[in-house]
């Protein structure tokens, strides 16, 4: 009769508004809500919240919202796009006639190796600090980088495993002398370039393999491209194929210990091409 809205007592809580009776209350003489409230509603101005206002005319800091809505970005998985994405552009058009954010990034879904979606019940649950204490963080670092945006991707043990073969810089081809020497020049550089690139993402690891074999200085100091080198001689050979051993740790024992790689292991492999000394410049491998 008093049209006036009948909150329920913190100590009812949880209530269904459709069978549950405000204290003191009989049911002729309330009126229950049918409405049923979105809770997507606050999650729908996240971007005002950060930024301290809805709108120019309802806000707690004018100057911050002004400089940081509309925001950059809105990372979020594809499977609410219908809810948070849409409710979130809706919010915005409808209090300032503006997109809520200048760009979106869909991630997709860590799935099984089976590609189905992971779940306690299912107990095909990764734990990313048991996967981060087992293979390190750059591991995991190259594996995500490694996904695409909007694209699920499938865990496995075997997309963390790296192998890299270089069947020419072996020449099991039967290549003559130059045409192995190109390939082992255009591998040096392409391992070097492709080290810096992969830096940002894998810096432990780059910059490892980088001071073994290439320069003690810090490979995070380097210019992304320099001029390459003439006259590459076989020390280059020896270090690719120490390089191989690298990967070979990686690949059969999955861990990052490169420190287990040792100058005789380096040593052994100049040996082994100690025997075909010859060089683009005439110079000899020095053991």
């Amino acid at each position: 009769e008093e049209g006036r809205p009948l909150f329920a007592d913190i100590t009812q809580l949880p209530v269904d508004p459709l069978i549950d009776l405000p204290i003191g209350y009989l049911r002729e003489e309330v009126e229950a809500d049918y409405d049923v409230m979105d809770t997507w509603a606050t999650s729908a101005v996240s971007p005002q919240l950060s930024s301290h206002g809805i709108s120019t005319n309802f806000n707690v800091d004018l100057a911050r919202h002004a400089k940081t809505f509309p925001a950059d970005l809105r990372p979020q998985a594809h499977e609410i796009l219908r809810t948070w994405a849409f409710y979130t552009i809706l919010k915005a058009q409808l209090h300032e006639n503006l997109l809520p954010w200048r760009n979106i990034m869909v991630s997709g879904w860590c799935l099984a190796s089976d590609r189905s979606k992971m779940s306690k019940s299912k107990g095909n649950i990764i734990v990313p600090e048991e996967l981060l204490a087992q293979y390190g963080s750059d591991v995991v670092r190259y594996w995500s980088a490694k996904s695409k945006l909007g694209a699920d991707s499938a865990y496995s043990e075997d997309v963390i495993k790296n192998e890299i073969t270089k069947a020419r810089a072996y020449n099991k081809e039967g290549l003559d002398d130059k045409g192995q020497y190109s390939a082992i020049a255009t591998l040096y550089q392409a391992v070097q370039i492709l080290l810096k690139l992969l830096a940002p993402f894998i810096p432990h690891v780059t910059e490892e393999i980088w001071q073994i074999l290439y320069s003690k200085n810090s490979i995070h100091s380097r210019d992304l491209v320099r001029k390459a080198k003439a006259g590459m001689n076989l020390s280059v050979k020896a270090d690719i194929s120490l390089l191989e051993v690298i990967g070979e740790k990686l690949s059969d024992d999955l861990i990052l210990d490169l420190k287990n790689v040792t100058s005789a292991d380096k040593i052994e492999f100049v040996k082994e091409f100690s025997s075909n000394a010859q060089v683009l410049k005439g110079e000899n491998i020095k053991q």
